[in-house]
């Protein structure tokens, strides 16, 4: 029964959240808090899924990207996660999330995300992390010099 009052409470808060407005970040991260807790005590994969999908979206209304993007993962959510991580400025995240689970990401988004893990590697001066991205030091030198 209290499983149940949680669900309920964590849906009423994102009617709250919704009805405040997109513009007012507090009530959405309540809301996508209360999503976490009945994501992480559900007992149904399917609502596990859907628990962790909503607050995902909670954090992502709020720009909590790097919240939004655990809960995408424990989502099962894979290009929606890499997205965030890449918004949040967690490249490394990111990338460990493209390498374990790239048949899960959209193409457009993996080359996109890929595209952008190599201009910050190569910025930030990180060069061991580019040879992990399978690229040649050709490759290296022809996308250095845009």
């Amino acid at each position: 029964m209290a499983r149940e009052a949680a669900v309920a409470m964590a849906y009423h808060l994102l009617d709250l959240a919704e009805r405040k407005g997109k513009k007012y970040h507090r009530p959405f991260i309540v809301a996508a808090d209360a999503f976490v807790a009945c994501g992480s005590h559900a007992n149904i994969l399917r609502e596990t899924l859907t628990y962790f999908r909503i607050a995902g979206d909670c954090y992502s209304t709020a720009k909590k990207h790097a919240q939004a993007a655990q809960a995408y993962v424990k989502a099962q959510m894979f290009t929606e996660a890499v997205l965030q991580y890449r918004d949040a400025h967690l490249m490394d995240e990111a990338v460990s999330i493209l390498k374990a689970h790239e048949i899960y990401v959209e193409k457009e988004v993996a080359k996109r995300i890929k595209n952008t893990a190599r201009y910050t590697y190569l910025n930030e001066q990180k060069l061991e992390c580019v040879p992990n991205m399978h690229i040649t030091l050709y490759r290296v030198l022809m996308f250095a010099s845009f």
